[in-house]
């Protein structure tokens, strides 16, 4: 057999490992999608809305519909312009557009769902998740000699969110990157996120005159511009401030 062969089987053979330990092990952070149907809604590409509760599968870019007569809808981005449902847990509705995007790596458009966190005549704030993404450090070892087997703690599994700040123009401003990094189970680090700002200076600029009064104000109530729930509650401060200025 190749190296090239034997290279490819370790691979996969890690790779069923790595999922099979987590799901014998404990329930995965990331992996195993919130399956709970909420009341909701998704609106198709032709106009036409489908009520139900609605689950989002966030992992593979799926929203699934139950409908009353206990039929079960699936739809991917393209086939949908929104969707929406009502997060108890969070006490609020999400809702979702489907946008075309380009790819970061690619270039290429696809069509993504984002998630309004706030809306504005001036801009919105969107969210955006990118589906799993397994992350192997195989290597070669001098002329195409694989190395043995790595320990399935090696094998990590990634999901990416970013948040944007949108203008009128369909301007997209990169603000804050949330990373989930997983390895056999097990969150890497201490609060299962990594969080990185992009551009600090984005909810600055877009909230202009009002953005020393929601840092006073989150700073009075201990929120944070890099939580996602949290810039939500500071951009409800915000939108109380320009209906009284």
């Amino acid at each position: 057999m190749s190296s090239t062969c034997v290279y490819l089987v370790c691979l996969a053979l890690a790779i069923l490992s790595f999922f099979s330990s987590s799901a014998q092990t404990r329930k995965s952070m990331i992996i195993r999608y919130d399956t709970t149907a909420r009341p909701g809604k998704v609106v198709l590409t032709d106009g036409a809305e489908i009520k139900g509760n609605v689950i989002f599968n966030d992992n593979d870019g799926i929203v699934i519909v139950r409908l009353d007569n206990h039929e079960t809808k699936s739809f991917n981005a393209k086939r949908l312009t929104s969707f929406q449902f009502y997060a108890s847990d969070l006490g609020r509705l999400r809702s979702f557009y489907c946008m075309e995007f380009p790819d970061s790596e690619t270039g290429i458009k696809n069509v993504e769902f984002f998630e309004v966190l706030k809306e504005f005549n001036a801009f919105a704030v969107l969210s955006k998740i990118d589906r799993l993404k397994t992350v192997t450090p195989f290597n070669l070892a001098g002329k195409h000699k694989p190395k043995a087997i790595a320990d399935r703690k090696d094998l990590k599994i990634v999901q990416t969110e970013t948040v944007y700040f949108v203008n009128r123009d369909g301007q997209f401003d990169p603000y804050l990157k949330l990373e989930i990094l997983e390895t056999d189970g097990d969150i890497v680090d201490g609060h299962g996120k990594k969080k990185r700002v992009i551009e600090a200076d984005v909810f600055e600029k877009y909230t202009t005159a009002h953005f020393a009064e929601l840092n006073s104000f989150a700073g009075q109530n201990k929120l944070s511009f890099k939580d996602k729930e949290d810039i939500v509650k500071i951009l409800d401060e915000y939108e109380r401030l320009i209906a009284v200025h």
